[in-house]
């Protein structure tokens, strides 16, 4: 059994690599199974503090510990966030979000909370971003 070790982006391309599962003594834990949290964030630029979250996208996954193979979705959510105000040409040519799309949208972080809470280990691309952005809202 093979599991995904890494996504890579290159030239609106995903590039998947398998690799051999990992040995008993490189497990996170000694459950049969784990919750992964996949988090992505997109925002109105870099500044965690006084930027803001336009949209969010998590998928809870279970996954068998010693294979690394993906049993189920436990749950995911996504939502678009109005920043009430304006999001510049800069960043919506980088995620492709306009003004319209964000226009009256508002993130439940009720249900992110319940979501995230499913998780035993939670998974980020840039997560020193994508976290910043998140706690600030998320208990």
């Amino acid at each position: 059994m093979t599991f995904i070790n890494s996504v890579r982006g290159d030239s609106n391309k995903i590039t998947l690599k398998k690799h051999d599962p990992p040995s008993p003594e490189l497990l996170i834990t000694d459950q049969d199974c784990i919750s992964m949290a996949f988090l992505d964030t997109e925002t109105t630029g870099i500044d965690w503090a006084n930027d803001k979250i336009i949209e969010i996208a998590i998928k809870v996954v279970k996954v068998e510990s010693t294979s690394g193979k993906i049993l189920s979705i436990e749950g995911s959510y996504e939502s678009f966030n109005d920043p009430e105000e304006d999001i510049s040409t800069e960043i919506t040519l980088l995620t492709g979000i306009d003004n319209k799309m964000v226009d009256g949208e508002s993130v439940d972080w009720d249900a992110v909370d319940r979501l995230l809470d499913k998780a035993d280990i939670i998974i980020a691309h840039n997560a020193g971003f994508d976290r910043a952005f998140v706690d600030r809202h998320s208990s």
